[in-house]
């Protein structure tokens, strides 16, 4: 026993004050005695527990708050039915469910939202069968799938609109392949999505493109060879902005410069469904006509949504002459050929195809 322990015991540790006791008992797991258990703050129970869970037949449980709850369970599992949950976060009652997964129980998990449970069943689909899968809303599902795709088939995909399905995309490109035709709502919606796809979310640029002003593409060309990785972020932001001079600039003084960058693969697709002709024409000797996207689509697709949402359809007639097929099936299972066969049904019926 150390000098320290011996001093405390010669002193009675039933008159101890709360900091000590917790001290001693530490030190001392076996002893039991009069001790003012009855003073100990929640911090003191969850230092204890941590250290002497044997002392849970002792404990005030309801002393103890819901953070100093969390770090107990966390440290000995075994414990968690001595406590009221409803007292823990939902988030701090999530994260001991990911680590612990024989922890979730149908009472615990009541009130989780939607979010919550597509966090859990991300990490454990094995804990479906607690899930009231009613409470997910798209966003949700969205989540859950990027996470999980054996949800897939359970997932409302009828209820997706537009924004939804771009949402979905922007997170996982793969997901076009649940995408079909009945999904379709209009010309502008399938942009919107394809949108997502070919070119994402642009992450603002760091290094020499923050710190200095970029506004000749000779400078770009100059900074990109030195930071390529910035250089993508950069170009991606002036085509998200439709800044078709610069490109236009850049491609008159090297159109394998313009679009050398890392992701360049969905360039074709972007270009295809957005640039202007004077752009488009410059590159497309550069374009892989082979090249599918992640949903299986070629690149007769972003053309013919270009041609739906307005452009006209000069530029998917360029590229069946090219020798693309109108009857290639993307990975759901339709063509551009069936797209266009739905449209002018809609259109036999006098109806509009824009939701």
């Amino acid at each position: 026993m150390t000098e320290k322990n011996t001093r405390l015991q010669t002193l009675n540790p039933e008159r101890l004050s709360k900091h000590n006791l917790v001290n001693y008992l530490i030190d001392n797991p076996d002893v039991r005695g009069n001790f003012k258990y009855g003073s100990l703050l929640s911090c003191m129970w969850r230092n204890l527990l941590i250290a002497r869970p044997g002392f849970e037949d002792v404990a005030d449980f309801q002393k103890i708050n819901g953070k100093d709850m969390l770090k107990i369970i966390d440290a000995h599992p075994r414990l968690a039915d001595r406590f009221e949950w409803r007292k823990m976060f939902y988030e701090d009652q999530l994260q001991l469910m990911i680590k612990y997964p024989e922890l979730a129980t149908k009472e615990r998990t009541s009130s989780f939202r939607g979010y919550l449970w597509s966090e859990l069943l991300r990490k454990h689909p094995q804990l479906a069968g607690l899930c009231p899968f009613k409470k997910l809303n798209l966003y949700d599902w969205s989540n859950l799938v990027c996470g999980q795709e054996s949800f897939a088939e359970k997932c409302p995909w009828h209820e997706f609109n537009s924004f939804d399905w771009a949402y979905l995309v922007r997170k996982k490109k793969s997901a076009l392949k649940y995408f079909k035709l009945e999904h379709f709502e209009s010309g502008e919606g399938l942009q919107k999505m394809l949108n997502s796809c070919y070119f994402g979310d642009a992450p603002s640029y760091q290094g020499a493109f923050k710190e200095q002003t970029v506004e000749d593409p000779a400078t770009f060309l100059i900074y990109k060879r030195m930071d390529k990785e910035n250089g993508r972020r950069f170009l991606k932001i002036q085509l998200r902005k439709s800044n078709w001079a610069f490109v236009e600039e850049l491609c008159d003084i090297s159109c394998e410069d313009a679009i050398d960058v890392q992701g360049k693969k969905y360039i074709p697709f972007y270009m295809t469904l957005f640039a202007p002709d004077s752009v488009f024409e410059k590159l497309f000797p550069l374009f892989d006509l082979n090249c599918k996207d992640p949903g299986g689509n070629s690149l007769l697709f972003p053309a013919l949504v270009r041609g739906l949402t307005g452009s006209g359809m000069e530029r998917y007639n360029f590229l069946l002459a090219q020798g693309l097929n109108a009857d290639e099936k993307n990975i759901a299972g339709f063509s551009c050929d069936d797209v266009i066969k739905l449209v002018e049904n809609i259109w036999k019926k006098g109806k509009t195809y824009a939701r």
